[in-house]
């Protein structure tokens, strides 16, 4: 698990979560804890690394071959908005 800093952009909060997937680690979901996202990762083997990652605010449209795996909450630039996460199909 860890924490992103909910004063932060979304586009500063997807590039924090491509940074843990450079890692070998996969977005699996993300909660809210006070100001901040605590997101949680799966361990992928060494080596392997996740598709490309894309974040969205559920207003917005569905970003061009992705498919939708996590939707939810986020403290985004201190306010509270319904995120969601697209992964590259």
């Amino acid at each position: 698990m860890a924490t992103i800093s909910g004063a932060l952009t979304l586009t500063q909060i997807e590039s924090a979560i491509q940074f843990e997937e450079g890692k070998s680690n996969e977005f699996i979901s993300s909660g809210v804890s006070g100001k901040n996202n605590l997101v949680d990762f799966k361990k992928l083997p060494l080596g392997e690394f996740p598709k490309e990652l894309k974040l969205t605010l559920s207003t917005a449209a569905a970003p061009d071959g992705f498919s939708k795996i996590w939707q939810g909450a986020m403290i985004v630039s201190g306010k509270t908005e319904d995120v969601i996460a697209w992964r590259l199909a």
